[in-house]
């Protein structure tokens, strides 16, 4: 995935449903309803049913968690 930063174009890779079910696990015994509101907005039952394009925001919010 491309961004632009600045002037400069930076390659980021995006995440994985691998990395975002290796997150999960991590925060899901803390933080489970967040967690499950956050998929609710995201329109998502279930993080096996997320929308790829919404993988880097998931992780991103289980990382701050």
């Amino acid at each position: 995935r491309l961004s632009l930063v600045g002037s400069e174009m930076c390659i980021r890779d995006s995440k994985s449903i691998e990395d975002v079910r290796g997150m999960l696990a991590k925060k899901v015994n803390e933080h489970r309803d967040v967690i499950k509101q956050k998929l609710n907005e995201l329109r998502a039952p279930s993080v096996t049913k997320l929308d790829p394009a919404k993988y880097d925001e998931m992780y991103n919010f289980l990382e701050s968690l």
